[in-house]
């Protein structure tokens, strides 16, 4: 296998690292032998200058790829022509805007909210989308599959995924599952862009020349046109839908929230919870760019569909940053319970403890961060954010809450103005700041500490004072969480206490 020059070389070394690696030429990657499955297909994309190696004469295979990273080798592959992105997190400085730029233009690549998230890993799934997209741009493959994986393919990757594995591109593991989320290596992501290359090939249809009219596949007529390209306009004639002179709070009453609500401490120190991506809000602005604008987008419903898959993609976010990085919710969802969160995603630990919206109405479920004062409350339709003073621990170890930021967001509880005063279910507890003693429904109990007032603020032992109002708690340690819910929590040893 031999490596291409230095010149040849330079367009994936950006990719790869924003740096320029340098190696000898006319050598063999120590780290790829023959036997490696991955041998020839890596052989015929450094022929073609889609990819090379390192200085230490390595092709490294097993390095993880970004999305930025993959985009860039298929503009490369199909030798793309330049094109524009104004991604907000795909600056002109960046070394890859080049050739994200290209995949944009060509409808390859898309993004949620104005970004693209280009150094997040790439995926199967994201891989058979964006190498989908490729091929139809070329040719007519429409094809597809009938899918037998033992696992779930998430919904914005599932056309593509048929698509792909009927001509071959890409396949299931041994175990029988398709493994969507697995992030892609340069070795496996090499070989799907090979295996592109030579069925554009074999379909007669040539990457270096993308105007150029191809032979299309055979395909069932009936078959309807893939979800996952490029969209086609959804009103093409001159009327004018309804929803074009929607406000945007109009739209929301419609066809949904579609906003994306979520911690972002790991990422900002000191960010809170955010609801900063909102894809009504942005189609609403792209539909009010100009006068004739909603002629070249979809409808809202698909708009929304199309531009969630994208979001998938926080799932990485979160495993590396949880719990100072978390989605709350999704589409009015708790994350676990939306469109965009697929099994496997996250730590297994973490998963097991994900919030989840309970099954019947007038049930809640508090999830308290003990560093953070904002927090998510779930409701079983509809997802809230509540907001407490800072929590404190005594001496003993007794957490101590903000009795009245606690419940603020939960309809069936009464807390007085003061604070000293709650009611729920036919419970009433009269607080006296200073004093362990409180009246439950006229008899008096005592508590393990005093209740605290401080700058206004009515602090009680958090977990002693649920259970005499009738509430479940639940601790989990290891991400210093409180829950707090109306309904009993399955506990788990060496997990949650």
């Amino acid at each position: 296998m031999k490596k291409k020059s230095f010149v040849g070389a330079l367009a994936f070394a950006t990719f790869l690292t924003g740096a320029i690696p340098a190696f000898a030429a006319d050598s063999d990657f120590r780290d790829v032998p023959k036997s490696s499955y991955a041998y020839s297909d890596i052989e015929k994309l450094v022929e073609r200058g889609v990819v090379t190696g390192y200085s230490d004469g390595k092709f490294h295979p097993d390095e993880k790829v970004t999305r930025g990273q993959f985009a860039g080798m298929v503009a490369r592959a199909l030798k793309l022509p330049k094109g524009t992105s104004h991604f907000k997190d795909v600056p002109k400085s960046k070394a890859l805007y080049d050739e994200i730029s290209r995949a944009a233009s060509a409808g390859i690549v898309k993004g949620t909210g104005g970004k693209f998230n280009p150094d997040l890993p790439v995926t199967r799934a994201d891989m058979a989308v964006m190498l989908d997209r490729a091929m139809n741009l070329k040719g007519n493959f429409k094809e597809k599959e009938n899918l037998k994986f033992k696992d779930k393919i998430p919904p914005y990757a599932l056309e593509s995924v048929k698509r792909m594995v009927h001509y071959g591109i890409i396949k299931g593991k041994t175990n029988g599952t398709f493994a969507p989320s697995e992030k892609a290596d340069r070795a496996s992501s090499s070989v799907l862009v090979s295996r592109v290359l030579q069925a554009l090939e074999k379909n007669n249809t040539k990457p270096s020349n993308p105007g150029s009219p191809s032979t299309p596949a055979p395909t069932n007529p009936t078959e309807p046109s893939d979800p996952t390209g490029p969209s086609t306009p959804s009103n093409p004639s001159d009327t004018v839908p309804d929803y074009v002179n929607m406000s945007l709070a109009q739209l929301h009453e419609k066809y949904g929230d579609w906003t994306l609500v979520r911690r972002i401490d790991g990422m900002v120190p000191g960010g809170g919870i955010v609801a900063d991506i909102d894809l009504l809000k942005d189609y609403y602005n792209e539909l009010h760019q100009s006068k004739d604008a909603y002629k070249s987008l979809p409808d809202p419903e698909t708009y929304v569909e199309n531009e969630s898959r994208s979001l998938m993609s926080q799932a990485a976010l979160v495993s590396a940053h949880y719990p100072d990085y978390e989605i709350i919710s999704f589409n009015g969802k708790a994350w676990k319970d939306s469109e965009i969160y697929m099994d496997g995603d996250v730590d297994k630990v973490a998963t097991v403890v994900l919030p989840t919206q309970p099954k019947e109405a007038n049930q809640y479920l508090i999830d308290l961060h003990i560093p953070y004062t904002q927090f998510g409350v779930y409701g079983h339709d509809k997802v809230t954010v509540g907001q407490v003073q800072p929590t404190y621990t005594t001496d003993s170890g007794v957490v101590m809450v903000d009795v009245k930021g606690l419940f603020a967001q939960v309809p069936t509880v009464q807390v007085s103005n003061d604070g000293q005063t709650i009611q729920y279910n036919g419970t009433t507890i009269q607080l006296t700041p200073g004093s362990n003693e409180i009246q439950v429904n006229g008899e008096s109990k005592t508590l393990s500490v005093n209740v605290k007032a401080k700058n206004g603020t009515i602090y009680v032992p958090g977990r002693e004072f649920a259970n005499e109002l009738g509430w479940y708690t639940r601790y989990i340690p290891i991400f210093k969480r409180l829950e707090f819910s109306t309904y009993s929590l399955p506990q788990y040893d060496g997990l949650t206490e």
